[in-house]
């Protein structure tokens, strides 16, 4: 059993097809569940400017750039052992041989992760990968219906089985971070995006433009290490 700030991830995502197939389709085949995912978006839209904005604007005004920096270096270090298996899934052995050099040189020489050691003096940036990109990989990239999920935000039906193994993998290795590291990470990821905030409020349809530029950085991800 997985659980996320007391939440069984496994219950979680069962509940998620529920309510999916309760709310029913959408009559645009770009967005077939567009009526849930408008309605999960003003829920999260509701959630956030009541809570997680203000509790974000609060940190970015407290913390000082170079500790958001260490979090963010921190928690991305965790990734690298799934973005491993995820290069190993995808038979690409010199992007496996990037994450795991990443992997070892960040943790030592990086302090368990809070320097980008690799970028920053070894030339050797973060790659983009995950679950989801191994499906489409194996998919070829196949279109998928576009998700909000509660909280999370935007996704799609492939990256959210991708994020379901994600939690899966993590757990395995014993990765996951515990509940309060968890909310740090989430309050991190959230103060990151406050700069976007006026280009945001500047849409006609914020669902529309949250919508178009996931799929359109989605895409790109996968072209981009579809090229390597």
């Amino acid at each position: 059993m997985i659980l996320i700030l007391g939440i069984d991830m496994g219950k979680f995502f069962i509940a998620l097809i529920g309510i999916l197939a309760c709310t029913g389709c959408g009559n645009n085949p770009k967005d077939p569940l567009e009526p849930y995912n408008r309605g999960m978006y003003e829920f999260n839209d509701a959630v956030d400017n009541a809570v997680i904005e203000p509790v974000s604007r609060a940190y970015d005004r407290v913390v000082a750039d170079e500790f958001q920096e260490m979090i963010s270096n921190f928690f991305s270090n965790l990734g690298e052992p799934v973005r491993f298996i995820n290069d190993v899934l995808q038979l690409n052995p010199n992007g496996a041989a990037i994450d795991l050099e990443r992997f070892v040189f960040n943790t030592t020489f990086g302090i368990f992760g809070l320097m980008d050691f690799s970028d920053g003096f070894a030339d050797i940036p973060m790659r983009n990968q995950d679950y989801g990109m191994t499906l489409a990989r194996w998919s070829n990239n196949a279109p998928t219906p576009f998700l909000v999920l509660p909280l999370l935000g935007p996704s799609n039906v492939r990256d959210t089985v991708g994020l379901g193994m994600t939690f899966v993998t993590n757990n395995a290795l014993d990765l996951q971070p515990e509940n309060e590291a968890f909310i740090i990470l989430g309050i991190q990821k959230r103060a990151n995006l406050l700069k976007y905030e006026n280009l945001m409020a500047l849409q006609l349809d914020p669902y529309v433009a949250m919508r178009e530029s996931y799929i359109a950085r989605r895409n790109a991800q996968y072209q981009k290490l579809n090229n390597e």
